[in-house]
């Protein structure tokens, strides 16, 4: 569950560095080597179908990075 949440947020912030960048999902699409309706999929929350590949490929073609670090413990 918590994956999901991660790729929740992850989705949300590639969204946003798209539109901040001014780019169509066509655009963004091309530019990742899929097609528009693959991107509209993950913006609009179908996380399971998403890979964690696949978005690493979209934050590298936006000129974005992350980090992955083990969770604190509570």
């Amino acid at each position: 569950m918590e994956l999901i949440e991660y790729k929740k947020a992850l989705i949300e912030k590639l969204k946003k560095a798209r539109i901040d960048q001014e780019l169509s999902q066509a655009s963004l699409a091309k530019l990742v080597d899929t097609k528009q309706p693959a991107i509209a999929r993950m913006e609009s929350g179908l996380v399971s179908e998403i890979s964690l590949d696949f978005l690493v490929k979209i934050a590298h073609v936006l000129g974005m990075s992350f980090t992955v670090s083990k969770k604190r413990a509570a």
